[in-house]
């Protein structure tokens, strides 16, 4: 029989930061530790999974109290509002007024994907926004701002590159949207271990700035 050799850690994260942030920041740590194999789980519904034991580690940014957990905490997650340049002229946008005329691109009809903007604009200014189109994924309200569909709300971190290219711009640039915190969540046991031990402080060194968070 073959024997294994390599140790295995099972991680967990929200899909679009796994996807564009975490894979591309990880071979670092696998070069290092040549002796841990890392499988991936991403998902927008993690506490599950990591209670049942199906990953040994999440990252996320909801809050997940457990007095069996220990939460270390990674960095702040900015957010920003994108529009095609295009669609920002056409529609004369100058003011958080001019919102209630515009769709807004959001993951719920309710607007709760909204609130760290809404909190952050007078509350005299927030039953204008009204007009709201739901897609429930962040990569689709990218693509519809990017198609002109209306304004979107996203990780700051998700749209690096089409800020960079100028293929979308904020809008409101002095707005300045609350952040959510991103934990890495682990049961106190698991935490022990030599090989998850390595992993977190690894990821505790990762420098926020690269992906636009704090």
């Amino acid at each position: 029989f073959k024997r294994e050799t390599k140790v295995r850690i099972r991680i967990g994260s929200p899909v679009e930061f796994g996807t564009s942030i975490l894979i591309n920041h990880i071979k670092s740590f696998l070069d290092a530790h040549p002796d841990i194999r890392l499988d991936f789980y991403f998902s927008h519904h993690l506490i599950e999974p990591l209670i049942q034991d199906e990953v040994d580690l999440i990252i996320d940014c909801r809050p997940h109290p457990s007095a069996g957990f220990e939460h270390i905490h990674l960095f702040r997650e900015q957010y920003i509002t994108i529009a095609a340049p295009a669609f920002v002229k056409a529609h004369k946008i100058k003011s958080v007024e001019d919102l209630e005329r515009i769709n807004l691109l959001s993951n719920d009809k309710h607007l709760e994907w909204w609130q760290n903007f809404i909190m952050a604009i007078p509350e005299k200014n927030r039953a204008c926004l009204k007009n709201v189109v739901r897609i429930n994924h962040i990569r689709g309200i990218i693509n519809g701002a990017i198609a002109g569909l209306g304004i979107g709300f996203v990780p700051k971190y998700t749209v690096l590159r089409e800020l960079a290219e100028k293929i979308l711009i904020d809008p409101f640039p002095k707005i300045k949207p609350g952040a959510d915190h991103f934990h890495i969540f682990i049961k106190r046991e698991k935490l022990a271990f030599k090989k998850n031990k390595a992993l977190v402080e690894y990821l505790s060194l990762l420098k926020p700035s690269e992906f636009g968070v704090d």
